[in-house]
């Protein structure tokens, strides 16, 4: 009752703080906005500056020169970025032009960035066509789009650039000029294209080369889905950064604009639901039922398949339908998170962390496309932050995976796997370096059935535990020491000499013979009255001990002495 009444506290706080981001994009809608192109007092010379305001719009009508527009008048003026159906004046499947006169301080040549804009294009600067995409044209049959990024070279004329951009679209129902022409001088916008692009490879590149690292390491470790299902994930963001902006077209110029656009959008919708997947398999792997799946799934698949199936004009029409999955999915991944934080679960707050950073710019992006703000896109920067949080979850995982697969799980040392692996790497370094020598002592703890057979195999795990911690305190720290197997213990001296090892076990055996562990009755006859230890010591021998095999036979047959001597000694094989 209590985990559920934190769940619901911690639930509300998220919600109230996304609310509060929202309130404050929604209010910075005017921050960004400018009303006119009169660029005469703006340092044009040292950046990139946008045309975002007030633009002569021509309805159904293709403008190009001065003599089109002695015929023909705007039929308003709006405000771009913007999209011609909003309002529902004017059809979604149709023409347009765009007009708008910038003023520049100086004549010469200056640099446009045409940006994608989701159809086809065609812009004329000064009465020359200087960039064109798709085929523009005021028939469907006619019409062909196409999704390219440019930038365009134009001389302006008495310290003027008149640009008229015509725009078709017939297979999208948010048509219109919805993202911003940039001017500056060439140096510039080409040093800011170059930067675009290397932020975009460089983001990319990181998310590829994370989600095939995280492929290697399911493939290693196959019962761990979580690591195939973030792989999954990283691609779907992968393919959605490049389909959803130029890079579609400058990595893949040939691709057919119905792929590019059918990715974008299966991305869009696929990456929230691999999301909740992989909150679900990363904290709770055990369950096999779960409603936020099937909720996430229910929504998900059918919305996919729709995508696949019907044709772009079609399917782009409920684009409002899919950004409302895309932020209440993503939701269930937080209910997923804000469980494993109630549950204390590793991990849970960093990734919590990362999955509200990214809703938070997700929700920004949405209401940028939709013209409802003005404030950018964010979400790759969001994505850094995510992608982050995620990997350091992830890595922490795998480190404890590691550690179980090295560290013996009650005593929390190296186990056998570790110790003759690293046996057979020591033994190659000896054979190369002359000057390199080690030994090994096994130690098995003397009657140690007894203990277990009259205080239960409980105490005989605890009777493990406190002389392991024994031990360890009592060597150093690059010697390695291993649970060899039920009772017995492995030391690796490195670098110790005959004398100085079989002191440093002497001295071990003594201080486990006066080792007080709590709840041992030393007055009950069936066991002895203190815990004491048999240890078999043997240095390594290059001329004897080809491989540790012989070496692990030669200390065990020292401790075959040991105890055979009586125990609670040390038996060392010096030999050379």
């Amino acid at each position: 009752m209590f985990k559920n009444e934190f769940m619901m506290k911690i639930l509300k706080s998220v919600l109230f703080t996304i609310v509060c981001l929202v309130s404050f994009l929604l209010s910075s809608n005017n921050l960004f906005a400018e009303s006119y192109f009169n660029l005469e007092k703006d340092n044009i010379s040292t950046k990139e500056v946008f045309l975002e305001g007030n633009w002569d719009f021509y309805w159904n009508k293709l403008i190009s020169n001065d003599d089109d527009l002695k015929n023909n008048k705007p039929d308003e003026v709006v405000h771009v970025p913007s999209r011609w159906t909003n309002g529902n004046k004017y059809n979604e499947n149709g023409c347009a032009t765009y007009r708008a006169v910038i003023n520049v301080p100086y004549d010469g040549i200056y640099s446009f960035i045409i940006p994608s804009l989701e159809h086809s294009y065609r812009v004329y600067a000064n009465n020359i066509l200087v960039a064109s995409d798709g085929n523009v044209s005021c028939s469907k049959s006619e019409y062909k789009p196409d999704r390219t990024k440019r930038i365009i070279f134009v001389l302006s004329k008495n310290k003027k650039i008149e640009l008229n951009v015509q725009i078709a679209s017939f297979d999208d129902m948010y048509a219109g000029m919805q993202n911003v022409i940039s001017i500056g001088k060439p140096d510039v916008i080409s040093r800011g294209m170059e930067k675009t692009i290397a932020f975009n490879i460089s983001i990319l590149s990181a998310i590829l080369i994370m989600s095939l690292y995280y492929l290697i390491m399911f493939l290693t470790r196959k019962k761990d889905i979580s690591f195939l299902i973030f792989f999954f994930f990283s691609m779907s963001i992968v393919v959605r950064l490049i389909f959803s902006d130029f890079m579609a077209k400058w990595l893949f110029p040939n691709i057919d604009y119905d792929l590019s656009m059918r990715l974008a959008y299966l991305s869009m919708i696929l990456a929230p639901m691999l999301l909740v997947f992989f909150t679900r398999y990363l904290f709770y792997p055990e369950k096999n039922k779960s409603n936020m799946l099937r909720i996430a799934i229910i929504y998900s698949i059918p919305v996919a398949l729709f995508i696949s199936i019907f044709p772009v004009h079609i399917f782009s029409r409920f684009l409002h339908v899919y950004q409302v999955g895309v932020i209440v999915v993503p939701l269930l991944a937080l209910y997923h998170l804000i469980k494993a934080l109630v549950n204390k679960k590793d991990g849970a707050f960093v990734l919590l962390f990362g999955v509200i950073v990214l809703f938070i710019f997700a929700i920004n992006d949405i209401l940028y496309i939709n013209g409802t703000i003005h404030t950018g896109l964010f979400i790759p920067f969001g994505l850094i932050i995510f992608i982050f949080c995620q990997s350091f979850v992830l890595a922490k995982k795998y480190n404890k995976i590691s550690e179980l697969y090295v560290k013996d799980s009650l005593t929390n040392i190296y186990n056998k796997r570790y110790l003759l692996n690293y046996l057979e790497n020591i033994i190659n370094d000896c054979k190369n370096n002359v000057e390199k020598y080690f030994s090994i002592a096994i130690i098995d703890i003397d009657f140690f059935k007894k203990v277990n057979d009259t205080y239960g195999h409980d105490f005989g795990d605890h009777v493990l535990k406190c002389v392991s911690e024994s031990i360890e305190e009592s060597i150093r720290g690059y010697d390695i020491f291993a649970r060899y197997g039920g009772e017995e213990f492995v030391i690796v001296f490195n670098n110790l000499n005959s004398k100085e090892s079989f002191n440093v076990c002497d001295r071990i055996r003594d201080k486990l013979s006066k080792l007080e562990i709590s709840g041992l009755d030393k007055n009950n006859s069936k066991i002895t009255e203190k815990i004491t230890v048999s240890i078999g010591l043997s240095n390594y021998i290059r001329s004897k001990h080809i491989n540790y095999n012989q070496l692990v036979k030669s200390a065990d047959s020292c401790l075959y002495r040991a105890k055979n001597s009586g125990r609670n000694r040390v038996v060392a094989n010096f030999d050379n």
